[in-house]
């Protein structure tokens, strides 16, 4: 069973670093910022309340107008560019699936990437030298 996990983990690595590798291939194109969303979520249980922040974002592509409010590649909903309305940032759009886009910041990708394997990599270790149930 601790292999199991351990192989389970290694493949949702190799998943992560193939979709950000396949995310490097997709064309930049320009969006206009429309709106930015700021508020505090409340707290349900054990989750605190957090401050967030959404940008909403409009893009051309092909001849086509999409609308996303996307903020990442990995962490879609949350950690949002400093952009403000009527901003232009630099976004990634997938060419397979045109209305899935995000804001192209390939160096924070990477540290999300870098940090969710290092996290399933501890917790496979600590999972991996605990003894069988």
């Amino acid at each position: 069973m601790h292999a199991g996990i351990m192989i389970l983990c290694l493949l949702i690595i190799l998943w992560l670093t193939s979709f950000y590798i396949w995310y490097l291939t997709w064309p930049k194109v320009t969006a206009k910022v429309t709106s930015v969303d700021t508020g505090v979520s409340k707290g349900i249980g054990i989750n605190r309340p957090r401050k967030y922040r959404l940008i909403n974002y409009t893009y051309e592509y092909e001849g086509a107008s999409y609308k996303s409010r996307r903020q990442g590649l990995i962490a879609a909903r949350t950690f949002g560019p400093e952009a403000e309305v009527d901003d232009t940032i630099q976004i990634r759009v997938c060419r397979l699936f045109r209305s899935l886009s995000c804001p192209s910041r390939v160096w924070f990708e990477a540290k999300v990437l870098l940090f969710s394997a290092a996290v399933l990599i501890v917790a496979a270790s600590i999972v991996y030298v605990l003894p069988p149930l």
